[in-house]
């Protein structure tokens, strides 16, 4: 079964996490896509949309998602997570603040609108660095929960 398990004290939940990279690079694996909509704007920025049904019940928690991705550089701009038993609409990831880092377009700001519960987190991105060298093993539920490894502890 699915984890529902949020990530701190905020609207985001380590499967929304794991299913936004999961769905970006596997997407033909795990559901069925179809465009839905091919120009909408998020923020001014034209977009396809796309609506994403998983194929099997246990690889999400959302019945089905809506996707809009800019028409020019393929990112995601929003995303609509709709609950899998009542089909109302649970949370909504808007992706803005788009800058140019080691030439791939990198969102500053995530914002998570959880409709069901009435509340919103925001994530700001303020220093964005690629390929450092960092091990898997520090991104696990585990070690995200314990905190990063203390200098001279061992770890």
């Amino acid at each position: 079964n699915v984890q529902k398990q949020d990530v701190g004290d905020s609207d985001f939940s380590y499967e929304d996490t794991k299913l936004f990279n999961d769905v970006v690079s596997h997407s033909h694996k795990l559901g069925v896509g179809k465009i839905i909509k091919r120009h909408d704007l998020v923020n001014g920025v034209p977009c396809t949309v796309i609506e994403f049904t998983p194929r099997k019940k246990d690889v999400t928690q959302y019945g089905r998602l809506i996707l809009w991705v800019d028409r020019q550089d393929w990112t995601i701009r929003k995303i609509e997570f709709y609950d899998r038993d009542t089909g109302l609409l649970h949370k909504t990831l808007i992706v803005s603040d788009f800058v140019t880092i080691n030439n791939d377009p990198t969102p500053q700001k995530l914002e998570m609108v959880n409709a069901k519960a009435g509340t919103r987190t925001v994530l700001r991105f303020v220093e964005t660095r690629y390929n450092q060298g960092l091990s898997d093993e520090l991104f696990t539920q585990r070690s995200m929960r314990r905190g990063p490894p203390v200098m001279g502890s061992g770890f």
